[in-house]
């Protein structure tokens, strides 16, 4: 494994230049939205992904003009959609989910299936690192969601909000 690591790493590390590296950082990130797109995500040409990050359902996930979206992010989006607004920043390590399980007593849970609402997150967001969004959230604009929040509620515009369950901390004046 060690061996497989340098024999793939060895070719970035002899590329002399600054200007180089940028430009392979660059065009790898251009092939993570080509990517993503190819299967039906709707991303603006404008959007920053960054490495490590997965999507479940890639044809349910909107990313609108200027969003960043940190390294090993995962959205899962199988049957109602992700729409995140313009100028948002998303911190490295968040989970976003549209889905959960039916939790009923009457069977084992995982023979219930699943229930699953879209998530909205507004224009001028920042949810810090290590957030969790669960189902049916809506994140109003100019929103913060604190750094390690599980966000079991909407929040409204200019909301500051953080920790578990997240809870409202200020408002953005």
């Amino acid at each position: 494994m060690r061996l497989i690591c340098m024999i793939l790493f060895i070719p970035y590390l002899a590329i002399k230049s600054i200007r180089e590296r940028i430009s392979v950082s660059i065009a790898s990130r251009m092939l993570r939205k080509e990517y993503l797109c190819f299967f039906g995500a709707r991303i603006s040409a404008s959007c920053k992904i960054s490495p490590g990050v997965k999507v479940n359902g890639k044809r349910n996930l909107t990313l609108n003009d200027n969003v960043f979206v940190g390294s090993n992010c995962t959205f899962v989006c199988y049957e109602e959609p992700i729409v995140i607004g313009k100028n948002t920043l998303i911190a490295q390590d968040c989970f976003i989910i549209t889905r959960n399980h039916k939790f009923n007593v009457d069977s084992p849970i995982r023979e219930q299936g699943y229930t699953n609402n879209p998530v909205k997150i507004g224009d001028d967001v920042w949810i810090g690192a290590k957030c969790v969004i669960l189902p049916g959230v809506n994140i109003g604009n100019g929103a913060i969601v604190a750094a390690g929040s599980v966000v079991t509620r909407s929040v409204a515009s200019h909301h500051v909000v953080g920790g578990v369950p997240a809870r409202v901390i200020s408002v953005r004046r």
